[in-house]
């Protein structure tokens, strides 16, 4: 099935392979070093937008990182459907990343700070020609590494900006000024301002250095976002229970804790001073013993000095706890066994190793390799290990024997959104090559692969089970997400209806398993609200249940949960808090050792808390 459409006078044919993402309002196409977005809806509003953009000649007054229209798309009969753009570098994310608790562990504060300089001066020449963003958030402002290490800001969904006559028609709630709250819809005519930009940009900004929403924490009077908000109880108000893996507020300088305060304690709309920025960064240092930036003139470490020792859990109630695994580094991944092993991957500075623990508590440490940037891994059976360095087609396996170590040949594998696509099972690992899944195992230390099922190239991700054969995913074809599940006695089964619907946008996805059940979670845009999606289905892909809620609290964060039987677990400040058939309930007695973004594991015996820097066990 293929796509016909017009540009610049030529008919060009586009196929499900180029589809690079699918949202709420269209499409988008690789076309070369270009990329096009056809909407779903071609609306005569959307044409006259874009026929506006072209007339004005808007683009040449755009700057060069912001991917806006370049050139109208037609159909068949001279109707515009579409534009094209500019495509963004490989290995782009969004700026959400910042205030990813891995990501943000291996990315200087430095380098984020120099990131926000440029993208207020590329947000300040936007608005002195005459563009507003409105709909600005973390996921439509990107960033891509250069060669010298340097943070690039891209700009996003340009066509959707407020200019001249014509309205931003949305807004994502949790960076939409709590002053156009009233505002029932946002097409109707203009409502959004260079203020109303520039609070959305300091609520990125207050994410990425701190890593908390700037009304996130907990307040018990105020429990949703959007009522703290508009009563303008801000984080580091007292009344606020604040979030254990929060960077402390002491970390900012006086002079910028003093602007955020007038815009979100006291709802006022400051010019946002650059400056505050640059004095900030020219007064960081590093603290020695955590690592924490921090302005000099504090005289202390508002880190350390906050810390105290971790209380290790005594038995209480139900639950007992104890920790497995303390490190001066950094946890990159935990890996659990078949039989109740538990492998970890560390890392401190640029050196990688991997860490096997008995279950006496001992550890036996293997060196990896020495690198920079962000890496994926896989364990096949604590037997290979799969390492991709993030925005790499390339996996490395390497043979583990004991201490010894052997690397493989690289193997390739498609892409999905710009990740390399494997994973992972007790006996086997999976990557996609020529249009093939493939199944990989290793003998007499060679990898020989068979393929196992058709897939749609650069459309299909999954996961691998870690104690069970059983692999899942879905595949898109053009705007439609489909699941299958390939349980452990080699089934293929599909979920016949889509795990989204048009009108809506998959942000982010992931997937959990337990002994009887898959769940998909998926984060979803729908008309500027952010909502978490479950699908929980078994291993022959039949629906169990289904359910929706606001992306807030514990559905914040897909990343870190974990699925027993058919409840969903997710970390929490106040504990693990479970879920099952539309009712949840707080575990209370796991409070001392588990916070928000803390990663929850299922264990043969119990469930593992993976820490930044600690891995405890639980056990019921």
């Amino acid at each position: 099935m293929t796509h016909k459409i017009a540009l610049h006078g030529r008919t060009i044919t586009l196929d499900p392979s180029q589809l690079l993402q699918s949202g709420g309002e269209g499409m988008v196409f690789g076309l070369g070093d270009a990329a096009v977005k056809l909407y779903h809806d071609p609306t005569p509003e959307r044409a006259a937008r874009l026929e506006f953009w072209q007339r004005e000649r808007l683009a040449e007054r755009l700057p060069a990182n912001v991917v806006g229209p370049r050139g109208l798309v037609y159909d068949q009969n001279r109707a515009v459907i579409g534009y094209q753009m500019e495509r963004l570098p490989a290995a782009s994310q969004p700026a959400r990343q910042f205030a990813n608790l891995s990501a943000a562990a291996n990315m200087p504060v430095t380098a984020v700070i120099d990131y926000f300089l440029n993208a207020a001066a590329t947000l300040s020449l936007l608005h002195q020609r005459g563009l507003v963003v409105g709909d600005l958030s973390d996921r439509n402002l990107f960033y891509a590494r250069r060669a010298d290490g340097r943070l690039h800001d891209y700009w996003l969904d340009v066509d959707s900006y407020q200019v001249g006559p014509f309205p931003c028609p949305a807004a994502t709630e949790p960076f939409l000024d709590p002053h156009l709250y009233n505002v029932v819809d946002f097409s109707q005519r203009p409502v959004f301002s260079p203020a109303t930009d520039w609070y959305a940009y300091l609520v990125i900004l207050v994410k990425s250095l701190l890593l908390a929403h700037p009304y996130g924490g907990v307040h018990h009077a105020y429990p949703a976002l959007r009522s703290r908000a508009a009563a303008q109880v801000s984080l580091w108000q007292a009344a606020v229970v604040y979030p254990r893996r929060a960077r402390p507020v002491e970390s900012l300088s006086d002079e910028l804790l003093a602007h955020l305060s007038r815009v979100f304690d006291k709802g006022e709309r400051p010019s946002f001073d650059p400056e505050l920025l640059r004095d900030y960064r020219q007064s960081l240092q590093d603290c020695p013993a955590c690592g924490l930036a921090y302005p000099a003139a504090r005289g202390h470490c508002p880190g350390c000095r906050a810390l105290t020792a971790v209380p290790t859990p005594t038995p209480t109630g139900d639950w007992r706890g104890r920790l497995l695994y303390e490190t001066a580094g950094r946890i990159e991944a935990v890996f659990t066994l078949r039989d109740g092993r538990i492998q970890l991957i560390i890392r401190q500075g640029s050196q990688f190793q991997l860490v096997a623990l008995d279950g006496s508590g001992r550890a036996e440490m293997t060196p990896l390799f020495s690198g920079q940037g962000d890496y994926r891994f896989a364990l096949v059976g604590g037997r290979y290990l799969l390492i991709n360095q993030v925005g790499s087609p390339q996996l490395l396996p390497v043979q583990l024997d004991g201490a010894t170590l052997r690397p493989m040949p690289a193997l390739p594998t498609a892409l999905f959104n710009g990740q390399a696509v494997f994973a992972a099972t007790p006996g086997h690992f999976y990557r996609i090559a020529q249009g093939s899944l493939l199944r990989g195992e290793g003998r007499g230390g060679n990898l020989l692969e068979e393929p196992i099922a058709a897939v749609r190239r650069e459309q299909t991700w999954l996961r691998g089970a870690a104690d069970q054969e059983t692999v899942a995913g879905f595949y898109r074809f053009w705007g439609d997400y489909f699941a299958f599940v390939i349980n452990s006695q080699g089934g293929y089964y599909e979920l016949k209806q889509p795990l989204a619907s048009a009108g809506e946008t998959v942000l982010e996805s992931e997937l959990l398993f337990s002994e009887t059940a898959v769940a998909f979670l998926h984060k979803i845009k729908r008309q500027g609200q952010l909502l978490t999606r479950l699908i929980l289905l078994d291993h022959c892909a039949r629906l169990i249940r289904q359910e929706e809620h606001p992306a807030v609290g514990p559905y914040e964060q897909l990343r870190g949960k974990a699925l027993i039987r058919t409840k969903l677990l997710t970390a929490t400040d106040e504990g693990v808090w479970e879920r099952e058939n539309g009712c949840g309930r707080l575990l209370p007695h796991t409070a001392p050792f588990t916070a928000q973004g803390d990663r929850l594991r299922r264990h043969k015996n119990g469930l593992l808390i993976q820490q930044p820097s600690a891995l405890y066990f639980v056990d019921q």
